[in-house]
């Protein structure tokens, strides 16, 4: 649920949440709504790295990645979607070929 603060709020960076699962921009607010509360505690969220980081890829960038997660390399950029998809389906790593100029 926490996660869903921070895609909301896309710019947002940290909350304080009270035990009744309301969100505050600054702990003392929190603080002091968590005062008229039987449990007080407060509890600080920070933004998950990955949503700070996160870009949008192109379909050919995530088989790139994808590729490169299950075979521990990088694939050449010549390598088409195809090629890369259907390599990873089949649980088989691409041989670039070389040039001679």
């Amino acid at each position: 649920m926490s996660q869903d603060i921070f895609t909301q709020n896309p710019n947002l960076k940290e909350v304080f949440k009270t035990s009744d699962g309301e969100y505050f921009y600054n702990e003392n607010s929190a603080k002091n709504h968590a005062k008229t509360l039987g449990d007080k505690s407060v509890e600080h969220l920070e933004k998950p790295k990955a949503s700070q980081t996160a870009e949008k890829l192109t379909a050919k960038q995530q088989l790139q990645k994808d590729y490169e997660d299950k075979f521990g390399e990088v694939p050449a950029e010549s390598f088409t979607k195809a090629q890369l998809e259907d390599a990873i389906a089949k649980d088989e790593p691409l041989v670039a070929e070389l040039k001679n100029d």
